[in-house]
């Protein structure tokens, strides 16, 4: 099997650690951990803007149907605060961009044609956790999300998702937890996902714990303190997609979905007091592509796996 090479560049900013996001450990930079005193002036509000992009290197269709290969771009802002001392409260706002380039791809779906071109995800989430003692905490929120692609409707490219979990303190060096979350689907019925989430700080440079980098690639990662500003790190996650696709398209105000296991290792570099760039590279394994028309007018079209 050939796996697609990527690569995969972000920039975060912030004034203190986040909460983290559906549940999983988004472990502060040590330069937004030492800004946490000088926050006074903010109300006791956090900040963490990030951006980044990611490459998928050209990849066979399964039975030889042609070539694909991807870019993505995407930012997100992130607002937390604390209404009491034992709970955090964090909005989110995010946008994402992609672009494929389909090759040969005459036989991908009945009359030729590519799936799509360009889509994009803007979403807002909302996120809320509260120790209930010194052991067990809870969290839970939701997010609301527009994925079209080129030209579709708007309206039609609604999705929405909730959450909930519980995390328990087994030391002071070690966290775990488990949530569910439910998420709407374009064209096809809800999906419910698992949440597990860990944060062990192995040692004084050694962590393992669950974390998102990049472009909302999440999983888990084992990092290294290597200095006080760089950090090494190994992270293998899920990323899923999915875009309303417009009135012209090879599938007519169908639905588009990538989904695919990538592996990253890389550097995080707090090259300034609040800023820290992250590059990394790494294989992606098992991509699937499937395109399909609208349930009732048309049947479903043929599915291709990447290889």
């Amino acid at each position: 099997m050939r796996n697609a090479v990527w690569l995969a560049t972000g920039i975060t900013a912030g004034l203190a650690s986040c909460v983290p996001a559906a549940g999983q450990s988004d472990r502060p930079a040590a330069s937004e951990a030492a800004a946490g005193s000088s926050g006074d002036a903010l109300a006791g509000l956090s900040f963490r803007l990030r951006a980044g992009g990611v490459y998928t290197a050209e990849a066979d269709l399964d039975g030889g149907a042609g070539k694909v290969s991807l870019g993505r771009i995407g930012t997100s802002l992130a607002v937390s605060g604390h209404p009491d001392d034992r709970s955090a409260l964090t909005l989110r706002l995010g946008a994402e961009f992609s672009t494929y380039d389909f090759k040969d791809v005459a036989t991908f779906l009945p009359g030729g044609g590519d799936p799509v071109d360009n889509a994009a995800r803007y979403g807002v989430g909302l996120v809320y956790s509260r120790m209930l003692d010194e052991h067990w905490g809870l969290f839970g929120g939701g997010t609301i999300e527009f994925a079209p692609a080129d030209d579709a409707s708007w309206g039609d490219a609604l999705l929405g998702s909730g959450f909930v979990g519980a995390t328990y303190q087994i030391r002071d060096n070690l966290s775990v937890g488990l949530g569910v979350g439910v998420a709407s689907r374009l064209e096809d019925d809800a999906r419910f996902i698992p949440i597990p989430t860990i944060d062990w700080q192995i040692s004084e440079r050694w962590s393992l714990h669950t974390a998102d980098r990049a472009v909302d690639i999440r999983g888990l990662e084992l990092s290294y303190q290597a200095t006080d500003q760089i950090q090494l790190f190994l992270l293998g996650g899920w990323a899923s997609r999915e875009y309303r696709l417009d009135h012209s398209s090879a599938a007519p105000d169908g639905v588009f979905r990538d989904e695919r296991l990538p592996i990253m290792g890389g550097v995080a570099w707090d090259f300034l007091p609040h800023a820290t760039l992250e590059l990394g590279a790494g294989p992606t394994s098992g991509p699937t592509i499937k395109s399909s028309t609208p349930r009732v007018p048309r049947s479903p079209m043929p599915t291709r796996t990447l290889r």
